[in-house]
């Protein structure tokens, strides 16, 4: 495979990745995108066996003492604009 087409290959997974977490939230995507990042490695870790929106939500608050120092200053933040 040709570097370029792995570069294109990549950003279209990235892309259907970040569709696909926020399909379940009712959010903007690049609004869902902003909370994806800081927390990518904690929904590996904790929920990437639950749906996206919502339930992914509540799944990283339930494990909030767990959560990255990253993820856990994402969701309060998510907290207060509410």
């Amino acid at each position: 495979m040709s570097l370029r087409l792995a570069a294109m290959f990549s950003l279209m997974l990235g892309a259907a990745a970040v569709r696909a977490w926020a399909g379940g939230g009712g959010e903007p995507p690049i609004e869902s995108y902003r909370h994806v990042h800081p927390c990518r490695f904690d929904i590996r870790r904790f929920c990437s066996g639950v749906e996206p929106g919502r339930k992914r939500i509540q799944c990283l608050e339930a494990h909030a003492s767990e959560l990255s120092d990253a993820c856990r200053k994402n969701l309060a933040e998510r907290h207060e604009r509410r």
